[in-house]
């Protein structure tokens, strides 16, 4: 009798630790054009477990996808797989949740404009308490922004590009964070979004660190800082922007420190006050920093407002020449 309890009780025991193996196990699904355990990434999405891993390989997949468990979405090279947005007024990638996401290695593009429209349209929107990181991607020519985090997202950003978006690269708004690293925000703004344009735009209360990253040739501004953000930017090159590289605005909290600030057609960095050439004085904010290379700004100034500030278009109020190298 005894032996035979022993092994009843053995039996159960095999089978409940076989379970618990089970139990937050992660694998690994595949998708591709054909021959791949899925052709849609919407289909693996919808079949993944939480901490699953889905590979991409190599296609374009025209789809809108929606996440709202926690994944891995990794592409085989940002080169070579394109996620394209197939219906009007969607983002081509909408993530929701108290989860965490990373993409890696793919590109999102194309994301079609609604008419009429409903900025919605980014290439990868993120709301409630996502964590998403984004490594070797690329958002392009999205119908509104290249990336957008709402309400209490987070996201990690490193070596990624945002390119050619028809509002901001980058929008935070709400009370939203990131950090972006060794990327590039080029060229975003078409005006067809009727809105910011800016390279990156956070308004609200968010924080933002910015660092050794490219930021030229936006429609806009190249950064463009409202409400009560608090924002750190670092070793970045912010450059030939259409309007000013840096703006700041109402309570902002900023600190500037070895960027390379250049060729902006209006001021390098500025407060929004009437002396600077606003309509209202609009900053009560504190901006700080040192050690920044700010020249050759404001060729699209008037020379009379330049002497409003330093006297060259590059800051304004005058007393941010503290910020340049000594």
């Amino acid at each position: 009798m005894r032996s035979r309890v022993t092994g009843v009780l053995l039996i159960t025991l095999v089978g409940a630790l076989s379970g618990l193996v089970g139990v937050g196990a992660q694998g690994t699904l595949t998708v591709c054009p054909s021959g791949c355990q899925f052709s849609k990434i919407q289909d693996a999405i919808n079949a993944a477990q939480p901490g699953d891993t889905i590979e991409i390989k190599a296609g374009t997949y025209e789809e809108n996808l929606t996440i709202n468990k926690g994944l891995k979405l990794i592409g085989e090279d940002r080169d070579k797989v394109t996620i394209k947005g197939a219906t009007a007024g969607k983002p081509g990638i909408a993530i929701s949740g108290d989860i965490e996401v990373t993409l890696e290695g793919l590109t999102v593009a194309e994301t079609i404009l609604a008419s009429p429209k409903n900025f919605q349209e980014d290439g990868v929107r993120v709301t409630r308490s996502v964590k998403l990181t984004v490594k070797q991607a690329r958002l392009f020519k999205n119908g509104d922004s290249g990336l957008e985090l709402r309400d209490r997202s987070q996201a990690t950003v490193t070596d990624s590009e945002f390119i050619g978006n028809g509002n901001n690269g980058i929008g935070l708004f709400d009370a939203a964070q990131i950090i972006v690293t060794n990327s590039k925000i080029l060229q975003n703004g078409s005006g067809l979004a009727d809105n910011f344009n800016n390279g990156l735009s956070a308004v609200g209360r968010n924080k933002v660190t910015l660092q050794e990253s490219v930021i030229s040739g936006n429609t806009n501004e190249g950064v463009f800082l409202g409400e009560e953000t608090e924002a750190t930017l670092i070793k970045n090159q912010i450059t030939q922007n259409k309007m000013n590289g840096v703006i700041v605005l109402d309570a902002v909290t900023v600190e500037l420190k070895e960027n390379q600030i250049r060729e902006n057609n209006f001021w390098g960095v500025t407060e929004v006050l009437t002396q600077c050439g606003f309509s209202e004085d609009r900053f009560d904010g504190t901006v700080t920093g040192e050690n920044n290379e700010i020249t050759g700004n404001g060729q699209g100034l008037p020379d009379a407002l330049k002497q409003q500030g330093d006297g060259t278009g590059d800051v304004c109020p005058k007393e941010l020449e503290s910020l340049k190298k000594k």
